[in-house]
């Protein structure tokens, strides 16, 4: 058994302090490493589970883009290259970048990181792709790089005041929020097959994109003096600040 499982006799004699008896001295080597064998153990998990197939409501999402090509191919459609497409197009709406040209070099000041698309099918089988960045490449901002959310408990405590003055309650959904707010960050991408025509280009990032650190801060700000708000004059609540009133 030593010879077949060094690992777990070296556990065991370290466990049970019988590292300095004759015979179990041969695993002390392997004792001190414990933390490196630790380690490459959750490195094979997380590349496991990075690279495992994943289904959702019994359809396969696609882990990048070339697979998501391969699915459509597949399946005799072009439903998840619509789906990147529509994404596509609303970051081209919104101007969530500036192109610098195709092989441009990064301009000084500003730091290259990297998009990647998210997939995901949604509970109607509509499919869904997300462009993200790597915001956890870009240092600490001295912005604040957080916004609140809204709590369960205020979102019952308003609805509870509605009910109880007779006032209609309306939601409302905002389609890629972020990149309503301009960012701060001075980022840059280089634009890969997702992009479609721009392939190779340098992007400047002007909009607050998914993913970079102070995107959700940015958006917050942009709401609170936006034109909705300051339409109905309405103010942050003093309990909520995400509740405007």
């Amino acid at each position: 058994m030593a010879e077949d499982d060094q690992v777990t006799c070296a556990k065991c004699a370290k466990d049970s302090n019988l590292l300095d008896l004759p015979g179990w001295k041969r695993f002390k080597r392997l004792a001190k490493r414990e933390k490196n064998f630790v380690r490459m153990l959750r490195q094979a998990f997380k590349a496991k589970q990075k690279n495992a197939i994943q289904c959702k409501s019994g359809i396969r999402i696609p882990r990048n883009f070339r697979e998501a090509v391969e699915l459509d191919k597949e399946n005799g459609n072009a439903i998840w290259q619509d789906a990147l497409k529509k994404e596509i197009d609303q970051t081209k709406a919104h101007t969530t970048f500036t192109d610098l040209g195709k092989g441009t070099r990064i301009p000084k000041g500003h730091q290259k990181i990297y998009v990647h698309v998210v997939w995901d099918c949604k509970f109607d089988l509509r499919r869904k792709a997300r462009l993200v960045a790597t915001g956890n490449l870009t240092p600490p901002s001295s912005d604040n790089a957080y916004s609140g959310i809204v709590s369960l408990e205020g979102v019952r405590t308003v609805m509870f005041l509605s009910e109880l003055n007779g006032l209609q309650l309306c939601a409302c959904d905002i389609g890629n929020a972020y990149l309503e707010a301009k960012t701060r960050e001075k980022l840059c991408i280089i634009a890969g097959a997702e992009f479609g025509e721009l392939d190779g280009h340098t992007l400047a990032m002007f909009k607050a994109c998914y993913g970079a650190m102070t995107s959700g801060n940015r958006f917050a700000i942009a709401w609170a003096a936006g034109p909705c708000t300051t339409a109905l004059a309405a103010i942050a609540c003093s309990c909520q600040s995400c509740f405007h009133c």
